[in-house]
């Protein structure tokens, strides 16, 4: 049994609320990547990034066990690897860490936040998001498809 911090029990619409608010949150900061110069303070950005991957992560364990991880954000991988045991790759497990190593920095920090910096994570973001939307459709074959799978097209 995998130990976990605090959880909270939420509905099954919890899962597409979750979700929608996890492609929103990756889109803002792929649009923000795109319009930032390489000089900018990009923390802002990789706050989206990472609350993107949080709420990717919110989804796929309210659709596994109908619960999701409350208060400590380094809990968040005890809770997916909770919901999805070996389903859970160490490649995923490494993108989520990656980003949730940098959430204290980019949103109550005060040093800079550079560009490269933003790119590499990004990179992760990416690669996180993608396997989640196909591991939603795995679990939830229904799940809303949105205007999100058509910009992939």
């Amino acid at each position: 049994m995998v130990r976990t911090g605090p959880t909270k029990t939420v509905s099954s619409s919890h899962v597409l609320g979750r979700l929608r608010k996890a492609r929103k949150f990756m889109d803002i900061a792929r649009n923000e990547m795109e319009l930032a110069d390489k000089s900018d303070e990009t923390d802002p950005i990789v706050s989206n990034m990472i609350l993107g991957a949080i709420a990717y992560a919110d989804s796929l364990t309210a659709a596994t066990i109908g619960e999701v991880n409350q208060g400590d954000h380094a809990g968040v991988i005890k809770v997916v690897r909770k919901a999805l045991g070996d389903r859970f790759p160490k490649a995923q497990e490494g993108h989520l860490k990656a980003l949730l190593q940098r959430k204290d920095q980019s949103q109550y920090g005060s040093a800079f936040g550079p560009y490269q910096a933003a790119e590499s994570l990004l990179k992760h973001a990416k690669e996180f998001s993608a396997w989640a939307e196909l591991e939603l459709k795995r679990i939830q074959p229904g799940l809303e498809s949105t205007s999100h799978d058509k910009k992939k097209e």
